[in-house]
Formats: structure tokens, sequence, C-alpha cells
């Protein structure tokens, strides 16, 4: 045979061999759901994916709160952050018992039973929400973490007009929070 069909042949595997070797190095560099990740990085993917919705220190903090958020992979930040707005709810919902103890008008005891509800439903669709995440179904899971972020704007909204300040105003805007963090990041995981 030629001694140049040698040389194309040769010139050839080299470029193949070159070719996917590049493509698998930048294959194994590419995050899955399963792979590590840092709490910054995830934090940041929920912050970029999401602007306004929350402060990546607030996220990064919250985050590493919890020592499990060390070696979770994304996938398992969503969970983290989804459970950590369940017991954000159920916190908001104790406190809302106590203070409807304490409250003696109707307007604010109405309130606080609207807000009761709200938040009710909020923890049904972040329950549901775990679920799908824990099924890897994580459209349906991001579907259901917008939907539950609304609680607190809308127990808030139940005392707009008031003369004073939705007593739980606090604990609604961290679960806000809390709630984007868990969206931005199952939205990530997409």
């Amino acid at each position: 045979m030629n001694p140049i069909f040698y040389l194309l042949l040769l010139f050839f595997l080299l470029l193949l061999h070159c070719f996917i070797t590049s493509h698998a190095t930048i294959l194994m560099q590419t995050q899955t759901c399963t792979s590590p990740i840092t709490v910054e990085d995830a934090c940041r993917g929920a912050v970029d994916g999401h602007p306004g919705a929350v402060a990546y220190d607030y996220c990064v903090s919250s985050l590493n709160s919890d020592p499990r958020s060390r070696s979770a992979d994304l996938h398992g930040l969503a969970v983290l952050a989804t459970k950590m707005a369940i017991d954000h709810v159920a916190s908001t919902e104790s406190k809302i018992d106590e203070l409807m103890d304490l409250e003696a008008t109707p307007t604010i005891k109405g309130g606080f039973n609207a807000c009761l509800e709200v938040y009710s439903d909020a923890v049904d669709r972040l329950r549901d929400a775990l679920d799908n995440l824990n099924s890897r179904l994580y459209a349906k899971a991001v579907e259901l973490l917008a939907k539950a972020l609304r609680a607190s704007e809308d127990c808030q909204e139940v005392f707009r007009g008031a003369e004073a300040a939705p007593p739980v105003m606090v604990e609604d805007r961290d679960y806000g929070k809390l709630a984007s963090i868990a969206l931005g990041i199952a939205a990530s995981v997409e």
C-alpha cells in the first residue's frame, strides 16, 4: 500500500484519539445531580436562577447550618433545603397558634386563621415537592415549590391595611427565603 495512506491513517487516528480524550475530560467535569457540589456553588446557581428572591449569603449560611450539606450533591441540597422550609413552616404555624391564644380581637384571630390555612396548604405542597424530589421528578417538584412560595405573601396580604405589621412578618420573610432557596436549587437540578 501507499505510504501516504498509512500516514493519513495514522494522522486520522491521532486526531480521533485527541478528540475522544478531550470530550471525555469535558464530560467528566460536567455537573450532574449526583456530582459533589459545594454549598457556595449551589447557592450561586439558585441566586443566579432567581435573582432578588434570596441573598447569596443567606443561602450559604442557611444550608451550612446543617452538617448534612457538606456531603450532599445537588439533589441532596434540594432535598435538604425543602426539609428546612418544611421545618420553618411548622415553627411558624406553632408561633401563630401561640399568638392566637394571646390575641383577643376577632379581626386579628381571623387573620391568624387565614394564615394557618395558607401555611397548612404550603406544608402540604412542600411535602409533595419533597416526595417528588425523592422520586427525582424535578419538574413537578419545582412546580409545587413555586406554589408553596406564595404562602408568606398570602399571609402578609391578610394583614395589609391593618394598624400594625403582621405579627409573624419575620417568620414569613424567613420562610419565603428558605422556600426560594429550595426552589432555586431544585430548578437547577432539572
